[in-house]
């Protein structure tokens, strides 16, 4: 057996694909440790929000969102060169061929210094005239600006080391990966706890103490994960301009999906930065942040499935390759639902308890946005699929299109009927819902070479169960019980997540999962009291 890699319960030698493992196992372990790096990111976003919004003035906090907003233009920029590099070293490394993984680093790095040289020149011009751009309460002209420059720096320094810091995910080695984040998260609350007790709360400590985290993670990245993949190196030899090219050939369809979650989220917060006020910024940031966090918790634990994804593709498995996407669409009903179903029945004691009756307004807004995910998660493995099987652009292309209704109508309601938060997101939720059901379920289906019949009883109707069982009683929760504080509504949580997983065991896990989960609580339990007499654990297979 290859040095480093993992074995299974009983001791065999896990399957794979090329020199990539499958090994449910190993993916439950590196989706566990994502999803715990995940919340720990997620509770330091919240608690920070709190403090700042009961601290500061809403007008000088909502500086935060808003350049946020104009960032997530970066992204979109750098997909043009980086959107496919994962999938391509990925499937270089498959399939053995490492020539390949030293090919597709040597030919992208020109690019990126390129790349980063122009975002630079432009980024910074925008952070020297931010105020003229955008509405920037007066007196904190300054702190935009700065804001503003250590983002775009930051982010090109990123861009220009990525090649080197995908050994993470070409080796499946999650885990380590999200311990260097966790411990970037706790440099990230410390510089910012030592600048809010030497200078006092600003968001400008926020972006200060996030630069130097990242550059810190960036770092310690390149060096590990070159470890991991020697090959991700640059060597002039295998420079390809053809391997260029179609890199960026494969980006410009992921840019037309960046563009579509500009517009799903960040182009409201600038809408109404320019048409709505201060409050609406505030109550639309606190319920699209709940959202977004919420769904990159999903695509965090699913993120361990891609090398998994690409190599089934590549090797022609089909049947492993369905059945993988329609499990992971019922597991992402489940941890969406689990958050959304509660958001939506206590979003008003959620937002009077964290910031204030007064934004009473991003309750509705927490509503909305929950409404998107019994839907849109079905599919949560498709934009993943549709890259392992280079189908981009029918996945993106129709993407940005449903991206582009959705801002067009938002303008129209800002500026012609001086729609706030509310309507944003209303806007948000109907185009999305409707374009997944008309179109992107079907893609779905047809990239994996299925039928409705088998969605419907693989991944919706497994997946929605518990979320209705659990909604039953929440409701009934919050009909007999009177919520005052955080303690009671956890507690009132918590109870409705014990039916929540009572019914994903009886209702929602395939009948070989619930034998192998139960066979493993029984060993527990026997193990517990001392007594292994004829007892064994049932080896954790493969992905089939």
């Amino acid at each position: 057996m290859e040095k480093g890699t993992p074995q299974q319960a009983d001791g065999r030698e896990p399957d794979r694909v090329g020199t990539i493992v499958l090994s449910r196992r190993l993916v439950s372990v590196n989706s566990a440790s994502s999803v715990v790096n995940r919340l720990l990111n997620v509770t330091v976003l919240f608690w920070l929000f709190q403090y700042l919004v009961n601290r500061l003035p809403t007008e000088e906090f909502a500086i935060y969102p808003v350049v946020m907003a104009v960032m997530v233009v970066a992204p979109l920029f750098f997909s043009l060169f980086t959107g496919g590099m994962a999938r391509f070293l990925i499937d270089a490394y498959a399939r053995s061929d490492f020539d390949a993984v030293r090919g597709v680093v040597s030919s992208v790095l020109p690019v990126l210094i390129g790349a980063v040289a122009l975002f630079w020149m432009v980024g910074l011009t925008f952070a020297l005239n931010v105020e003229t751009v955008l509405k920037i309460p007066a007196g904190s002209e300054v702190e935009a600006r700065a804001m503003m420059a250590l983002l775009v720096l930051t982010y090109g320094i990123r861009m220009l080391v990525s090649p080197f810091t995908l050994g993470f995910q070409i080796r499946q080695s999650y885990v380590e990966l999200n311990i260097l984040e966790i411990g970037r998260e706790l440099l990230r609350i410390s510089v910012l706890t030592l600048f809010f007790l030497l200078a006092g709360p600003a968001v400008v400590w926020v972006v200060v103490a996030t630069a130097i985290s990242e550059l810190a993670l960036s770092a310690v990245a390149v060096w590990r994960s070159r470890r991991l993949v020697p090959e991700l190196t640059f060597d002039r030899a295998f420079a390809s301009f053809a391997v260029a090219r179609r890199l960026t050939s494969f980006g410009i369809w992921t840019s037309l999906g960046q563009l579509g979650g500009i517009m799903y989220t960040n182009a409201a917060t600038l809408i109404l930065n320019l048409h709505g006020t201060p409050m609406d910024v505030t109550c639309f940031f606190l319920g699209a942040t709940l959202y977004r966090q919420t769904e990159l918790l999903i695509i965090t634990a699913i993120g361990p499935l891609l090398p998994v994804v690409t190599a089934l593709n590549a090797t022609g498995d089909r049947v492993r390759l369905a059945t993988t996407v329609l499990r992971g669409g019922r597991y992402a009903l489940w941890a969406s639902m689990l958050i959304a179903t509660p958001a939506i029945i206590f979003s008003d004691i959620f937002v009077g308890l964290y910031i204030g009756d007064e934004y009473g307004e991003a309750a509705i807004v927490i509503i909305l946005f929950m409404s998107i995910f019994p839907v849109n998660q079905a599919t949560a493995l498709l934009a993943m699929t549709a890259l392992a099987t280079a189908r981009v652009r029918a996945f993106y292309l129709p993407a940005f299109i449903a991206q582009a209704v959705g801002l067009s109508i938002m303008l129209a309601l800002a500026s012609w009927y001086g729609a706030g938060a509310i309507g944003m997101a209303a806007a948000l939720a109907l185009v999305t819902v409707s374009s997944q059901l008309l179109y992107f379920w079907w893609l779905n289906l047809r990239l994996i070479g299925t039928g409705f019949g088998a969605f419907l009883t693989g991944t919706l109707v497994p997946g929605l169960v518990p979320a209705i069982v659990g909604a039953g009683v929440w409701i009934g929760m919050r009909l007999l019980v009177t919520i005052d504080s955080w303690v009671e509504l956890f507690a009132c949580g918590a109870v409705g997540a014990v039916a929540f997983g009572l019914a994903i065991l009886a209702f929602g896990l395939e009948p070989s999962a619930r034998t192998r989960l139960l066979a493993r609580a029984a060993a527990s339990m026997r193990w517990m009291r001392h007594d292994t007499t004829g007892g064994k654990t049932v080896p954790d297979g493969s992905l089939r």
